[in-house]
């Protein structure tokens, strides 16, 4: 007859337990940071397979034509704004810059980068500060964004979630971290996702969402990975403004309710 220590296999069977559960856990969680999207693609690609992908827009996806109207230079576009506000028309002149002005990618290879990570991630989602709600007389901050990102070829994956901060395959963060929309956005969520990938151009959004998805992880004893990526390709834009055409579109919109770009100023003033 055999006998068998009890507490011995139960304790054995505890560890193997504890140890295949950690190893079940284990996830990777990397970040890199890059000047060009066609730095990253084969890394993304190894990755994107039913990942969900978020990409921020502005600064990431698109930039302004004209200068005045960068986050770059910020300052002078505040004061810019702060002008127009003086005058008894301001909100009508604001509305018709933000209708006139135009966008371009920060990098023509956004457009097949998207088109290609639609075919294998299970969702592409844009990602951005900006709030859900009134923007300009005509349109919501939603529509806005989406009418600009589609004049350029550029559409994300379109899911109908009833959430109030997302539209048009786009999570509307608002005054929240990213992180926190986030967490909250995959608390209730079915999607079988085991990766998020994050592209954006500031390095705070992105450890607000590797902080997120950690706690996330831990509080539902789940593995999900995180590659966040800070895309720093507007660095290598030329910013530098001329404040004398900065002056001149101001009056032409002012004196003759227009706006006109900075091309136009060149080729007509």
């Amino acid at each position: 007859m055999l006998f068998f220590d009890t507490k011995r296999i139960l304790g054995i069977q505890l560890t193997l337990y504890v140890t295949l559960g950690c190893l079940s856990l284990e996830c990777f969680h990397e970040v890199v940071s890059i000047h060009s999207i066609c730095e990253v693609q084969e890394l993304i690609r190894v990755h994107a397979e039913g990942s969900l992908v978020l990409i921020d827009i502005d600064d990431t996806l698109l930039i302004a034509q004209d200068k005045v109207i960068r986050n770059a230079n910020l300052a002078q576009w505040k004061r810019f704004i702060e002008h127009l506000e003086q005058q008894p028309n301001g909100a009508f002149l604001k509305n018709i810059m933000f209708q006139t002005a135009e966008y371009r990618l920060v990098e023509p290879a956004w457009l097949s980068f998207v088109e290609n990570l639609k075919t294998i991630a299970h969702a592409v989602y844009g990602f951005t500060a900006r709030k859900v709600g009134p923007f300009i007389i005509e349109s919501s901050s939603e529509d806005w964004i989406k009418d600009q990102l589609a004049k350029l070829g550029i559409n994300f994956t379109q899911h109908i979630i009833p959430l109030d901060y997302f539209r048009h395959g786009i999570l509307f963060c608002g005054r929240r971290p990213k992180g926190e929309i986030l967490s909250d956005f995959l608390s209730k969520q079915a999607m079988p996702i085991d990766t998020i990938i994050m592209i954006d151009d500031r390095s705070e959004n992105i450890e607000s969402v590797s902080q997120h998805i950690e706690r996330f992880n831990h509080q539902n004893r789940c593995a999900m990975n995180f590659l966040g990526i800070c895309y720093r390709a507007v660095e290598l834009i030329d910013h530098t403004i001329d404040e004398k055409l900065i002056a001149q579109q101001f009056d032409i919109l002012v004196k003759d309710k227009r706006y006109l770009s900075e091309k136009e100023i060149q080729l007509f003033y």
